[in-house]
């Protein structure tokens, strides 16, 4: 046996037993879970999608496609979704309905979104409301990747993930991202506003309500001690990403909320002043509360952004402004000055130092050949269990962060390469 063989055996030995040990968790069995109890939980149904069972149909009826203008293959995603939601929890849509979320299914299937529809607007009034979690293909290196833009080098100046001093579990970050997306769809407060109006700050109120409510959520099933940390986190992208797209406004091609996106994820103060929950308590009263006494207000998200763009300016202004118009300003300019000494700081602070690499451990394990068999047979079951067991594999966060990039990207692009490279029919 070669050294590569012995590696390549102790390493599935090691991946069987992940396997096990992770069973605990799966995005799966959690959007499952979480469908049974929330699902008819408002007067609208909510639909948490499974997008890898989605990509599966879509494969099997060869409707994957990377040309812009397939038409023919967009317009069998459209059947499957229509067919899917009316599985799931009974609502017809109409074609243009379901084009909605195929953009999200296709090009957008990595990411996490909550994506209503409408009977009307203005009032905004919802038909359905859809949660799309993120990728299950990742870990927890790829979900501060993915979270803190890690790609963005300019704005996180050579800093990156090997550098943080603490971090929150793939399991935790997984489960946070996914109730935060489910509480945008239970909010009959300040999401259906985001809609009516469309200004930053509707959905900064928005984001604050739905980070509390994961927050909460996350406590009440036992995980503690992860309001600190996830304020770091927030922290970093409002005080870096948010910086680098406010003076970068090109980026978003001027949209307001691109310009304005490290107030609007300006989240410490709704996390770090989240209560626990008491017995008897409503979890959304409770986070209507946190969001009402710590979001930010109006005028100092506009302090901020401008601070943001250019933080000297700024702070003259608002000083000025707050003694000639203390009844209008002076909120404001204490507000800027709370996010001036608090934010940059808890930014900086969760970083040890720069240039760090971990050493690398292990070697991901090749994609096995099985699985194209499993697809050509059409047994899910199977196909399912084998594509597990290499995201198992890239949750142990074995090879150099280049190749884990690599696998998650192969993991997320399989079921394209399964329709274009396995016969389907």
């Amino acid at each position: 046996m070669t050294r590569t063989h012995s590696a390549l055996l102790s390493l599935l030995l090691v991946s069987l037993f992940y396997s096990f040990a992770a069973a605990g968790f799966e995005l799966k069995g959690e959007i499952s879970r979480l469908q049974s109890k929330f699902g008819r939980s408002r007067p609208y149904p909510i639909l948490i999608m499974d997008k890898e069972e989605l990509q599966w149909r879509f494969a099997q009826a060869d409707a994957l496609s990377d040309q812009d203008d397939d038409d023919v293959r967009e317009a069998r995603r459209v059947k499957i979704i229509q067919t899917y939601v009316k599985e799931v929890i009974g609502v017809e849509l109409t074609e243009i309905e379901a084009m909605q979320y195929d953009t999200y299914a296709t090009i957008l299937k990595d990411g996490a979104f909550a994506l209503p529809l409408f009977k009307s607007m203005y009032p905004a009034v919802y038909k359905m409301c859809a949660v799309m979690p993120a990728s299950p293909h990742s870990n927890r290196r790829l979900e501060y990747d993915r979270l803190l833009m890690f790609k963005n080098q300019d704005a996180h100046l050579g800093q990156h993930f090997d550098d943080l001093k603490t971090t929150l579990s793939y399991e935790v970050l997984a489960r946070f991202s996914l109730y935060h997306e489910l509480a945008h769809c239970l909010d009959d407060t300040f999401m259906p506003k985001t809609y009516d109006y469309e200004d930053p700050h509707s959905v900064h109120l928005s984001e604050s309500f739905a980070e509390t409510v994961a927050l909460l959520m996350m406590e009440a099933e036992g995980f503690k001690d992860i309001a600190h940390p996830r304020a770091e986190l927030r922290s970093i992208y409002s005080h870096r990403i948010g910086m680098n797209f406010a003076q970068n406004p090109q980026g978003g091609l001027g949209n307001p909320s691109y310009i304005a996106s490290g107030a609007i994820y300006n989240l410490a103060d709704v996390l770090l002043n989240t209560p626990s929950l008491n017995p008897g308590d409503d979890i959304y009263v409770v986070a209507r509360d946190v969001v009402h006494q710590f979001a930010t207000p109006s005028r100092a998200l506009t302090a901020i952004t401008r601070w943001l763009e250019d933080a000297v300016s700024a702070e003259t202004q608002y000083r000025e402004w707050s003694m000639s118009a203390p009844d209008l300003f002076l909120e404001s300019y204490e507000r800027l000055m709370h996010y001036r000494n608090t934010v940059p700081l808890m930014a900086q602070t969760a970083f040890a130092g720069t240039g760090n690499t971990l050493p690398v451990t292990g070697v991901l394990l090749p994609i096995e050949k099985d699985l194209c068999q499993a697809f050509k047979k059409k047994d899910r079951a199977s196909f399912v269990r084998i594509l597990n067991r290499l995201t198992h594999d890239l949750r142990q966060e074995f090879d150099t962060p280049e190749r884990q990039q690599a696998r998650q990207s192969e993991l997320q692009q399989i079921y394209f390469t399964m329709q274009e490279r396995c016969v389907a029919h």
